[in-house]
């Protein structure tokens, strides 16, 4: 006798298809403007922790970036959504300062302290990455990119873009 197996079923994203396209454009074109065009952005099927509007984590040795969206992102304004997806694209930026601090850092200063310094250092990064992107988001074209994206077919989805 075989027994049936159960199977998942797969849940709907918690971000609209059409706006996961914009997001993508967005980001492709805020990328280029950054100075990077190498990175791949994955919007994940999962939402960001609690309390964060967004997360960005880069996959080690790729240039490669998923972006988790929270539960309710398209009830968050177009400003909200603009600056945030602004504010995690930067921290593929600031990556590298990151890699930098936790491969000198860390070794040169004992636990206690590398714990301290690491708290200061992600506090002093965050503030620069909010500020820049409230500056970068209204500036830049990037308003009217992110209004042109919104407006955008599925072709325009840049190649290697990827909603998982």
């Amino acid at each position: 006798m075989s027994k049936r197996r159960k199977h998942k079923r797969s849940k709907r994203h918690h971000v609209l298809g059409d706006h996961q396209d914009a997001i993508l454009v967005y980001a492709s074109k805020l990328m280029g403007t950054m100075g990077l065009p190498q990175y791949q952005i994955l919007i994940m099927e999962k939402p960001a922790g609690k309390g964060a509007a967004a997360e960005v984590r880069c996959v080690d040795g790729r240039y490669v970036a998923q972006l988790y969206l929270c539960k309710d992102w398209d009830s968050l304004s177009e400003n909200e959504q603009r600056q945030t997806i602004t504010h995690e694209v930067l921290h593929l930026w600031e990556r590298q300062l990151s890699d930098w601090f936790y491969s000198e850092v860390h070794d040169v200063v004992n636990v206690h302290d590398f714990m301290r310094l690491e708290r200061q250092f992600r506090h002093v990064c965050e503030m620069m990455i909010d500020n820049i992107a409230m500056i970068l988001a209204d500036t830049h074209r990037l308003k009217e990119e992110w209004e042109e994206a919104h407006g955008g077919t599925v072709d325009r989805v840049p190649e290697g873009a990827a909603i998982n």
